[in-house]
């Protein structure tokens, strides 16, 4: 079954939305996933804006945004700032992946001692700022 842009989903499963309950095996045994992470390319400064930009468009339609920011337009001018914030953060306090050099997929690992937010850590960032350049809501 095809979902949004083209994404595989399992019967049942919401577009935009697959379920990762399965088994790791079972998703395996028709070739979703792989236990594999070789591939896995660590990003860095350079690659935040790209990655946010991944993020932003895999994201667009998740129901805290759409509820957040309810013109379509709008949310794809906004988006990206607040995913190009929080990669940020990741690459500073943590470790940002992504699935191979195309940016096919993102992740961003925070460990334990870094996930607390501190205010100077939002300011380093520049998620304080997020806020203005959001135009102060949607």
């Amino acid at each position: 079954m095809k979902g949004v842009e083209g994404q595989c989903l399992k019967e049942g499963a919401t577009p935009g939305y697959p379920r990762i309950s399965q088994e790791l095996e079972q998703e395996n045994e028709v070739g979703l996933m792989t236990n594999d992470l070789s591939t896995l390319v660590r990003l860095g400064k350079p690659d935040i804006k790209p990655a946010a930009k991944v993020l932003a468009r895999a994201f667009q339609e998740h129901p805290i945004f759409v509820y957040s920011i309810p013109d379509a337009s709008k949310r794809r001018d906004k988006l990206h700032h607040v995913f190009e914030k929080g990669v940020r953060y990741g690459v500073l306090y943590g470790e940002v992946y992504a699935t191979s050099p195309n940016l096919e997929g993102v992740a961003i690992l925070l460990p334990a001692e870094t996930a607390d937010m501190t205010l100077w850590r939002l300011i380093r960032v520049g998620m304080l700022f997020l806020f203005f350049r959001l135009g102060g809501g949607s």
